[in-house]
Order: structure tokens, then C-alpha cells, then sequence
């Protein structure tokens, strides 16, 4: 997978958590994944079309999830029901968003699909190509997001 794919994705979820958050976030080591990914507590799958296609998932324990929405929410959150997901989904939005700004600096032009929010460490994601590993540390725990791009044929 070409890194013109994966630092748009880097560079957004970067810069939204600075915004968003106000919190600086660390990347850790990516690791390439063959094969189907299984998810965690907390799941947005967000598919994108157009000059690239494939996937992006953004995956997180559920105390993570539970405390991205309670700082999207601006009140505690200890359940994570619809209202919760929606925000947590929101902000896969809103990364993958800004990353395809990215891709259209770069020459790609996508189109993205709303995101889906699945529970569930159980969850099997398969995608049609490799996955790259993308985890960030924050000062709410690990965020990764898993990116499976290829261009279109």
C-alpha cells in the first residue's frame, strides 16, 4: 500500500484529536495485515469509493469509545447507547474526512461512504486487500485505524 494512501489518514487523525481534543496523539508501529481484521468493543467502518476503493476502520475498547463520546458530548458518558455511537461514528467521519482532502491533494479523488458503527470483538471484516495498522496512543487509550486502499482498476 502506497504511503500517499496512509498519511492522509495519519495526518487527520492527528490533527482532529489536536482540534477536537486539544490533545497531542502518538502514532505507534504499523503493522501490514493479511487476511480478514477482526474488531474490538467499538467498530466505524467507513468504505470509500471512487479513484481509490476499500475501507477504513477505526477500532477502539469500549472505555475508549465511551470516553471520545463524553468529550464530543461535553458530559459524562457511561453507556454506550445510540446517541453515543453516533458521536463516536462522528468522529470516524470526521477523520476520514479530513484524510480525503489529503487524497484529493494527492490526485485521488474518493468518495465516502456514511460510517458504519458495529460492537463487537467477535466482528470479522473482511477487505480485498492488505490492511495497514495505524494505532494511536491517546491520552483516551488506543485508537487504530486500519486502512485497506487500493486504486481502482
Amino acid at each position: 500500500m502506497k504511503a500517499e494512501f496512509i498519511n492522509p489518514f495519519a495526518s487527520a487523525v492527528v490533527m482532529v484529536f489536536q482540534k477536537e481534543f486539544g490533545m497531542n496523539v502518538m502514532r505507534a508501529s504499523l503493522a501490514l495485515q493479511q487476511g480478514p481484521l477482526k474488531g474490538a468493543d467499538v467498530n466505524t467502518i467507513i468504505g470509500v469509493t471512487g479513484q481509490l476503493e476499500g475501507q477504513v476502520i477505526y477500532t477502539f475498547e469500549e472505555r475508549v469509545a465511551l470516553r471520545i463520546a463524553s468529550a464530543l458530548m461535553g458530559e459524562p458518558v457511561e453507556e454506550l447507547n445510540e446517541l453515543a455511537k453516533s458521536a463516536v461514528a462522528e468522529l470516524g467521519n470526521i477523520i476520514t474526512g479530513n484524510a480525503a482532502i489529503g487524497l484529493s491533494e494527492n490526485g485521488y479523488n474518493c468518495i465516502l461512504t456514511p460510517p458504519t458503527l458495529l460492537t463487537g470483538k467477535e466482528l470479522i471484516v473482511t477487505t480485498f486487500t492488505p490492511v495497514l495498522n495505524v494505532p494511536f496512543t491517546t491520552d483516551f487509550g488506543v485508537v487504530t485505524a486500519h486502512v485497506a486502499l487500493r486504486e481502482k482498476s
